[in-house]
């Protein structure tokens, strides 16, 4: 996956107008979510949420909008990439595009302590990641603009856990230096 390439062409098409549609979209998605509030969320809670709507967009414009055709393939053997020193770029991207995800994902939705409110659990968070990665998968198979490779699917659903993992510890330092002062 060229998820560099893809990312660079979503910059080139129009460099100014691209930071204004990601300010409106983050702002108009921040307005929906507090005016919508029914949880009563704090604002940091509000604006993650926002950034996570902005950063699934991007996911999605990399993984399947800002794609062209190419012949419909399919590599069904999982680790298949993971033999091929060449791949092994393309395998990194897969964990660090999905761990902005999940770090976001458990920030603004996860666990939460006060009565009566759960929020998600890690394996909850893993399991939506995993999910996002096989429905773009199906999708870059269906409409002839990626290779399906259970090997996406594996590393985007690390990718998701270690941000997941990267938020639950970044909670439990704040946690703890609150109790100390």
């Amino acid at each position: 996956m060229d998820y560099i390439g893809t990312l660079l062409r979503a910059f080139d098409l129009m460099p100014s107008l691209w930071w204004l549609y990601l300010i409106l979209t983050f702002s108009l998605s921040f307005i929906v979510l507090y005016l919508f509030n029914k949880e009563e969320l704090k604002v940091d809670k509000i604006a993650l949420r926002s950034l996570l709507s902005q950063y699934l967009l991007l996911i999605l414009y990399m993984t399947i909008i800002g794609r062209t055709r190419v012949i419909k393939r399919a590599e069904f053997i999982p680790f298949w990439s993971y033999i091929r020193p060449s791949l092994w770029s393309e395998i990194l991207l897969n964990y660090v595009l999905f761990i902005p995800f999940g770090f976001l994902l458990f920030s603004s939705h996860g666990e939460r302590n006060e009565i009566g409110k759960r929020g998600l659990d890690t394996m909850k968070c893993v399991l939506i990641g995993f999910l996002i990665s096989t429905l773009i998968e199906i999708n870059q198979f269906i409409f002839s603009i990626g290779l399906f490779e259970f090997d996406d699917i594996i590393g985007n659903t690390l990718g998701t856990y270690i941000g997941v993992m990267i938020a639950r510890r970044i909670i439990t330092i704040r946690r703890e230096r609150r109790v100390l002062y």
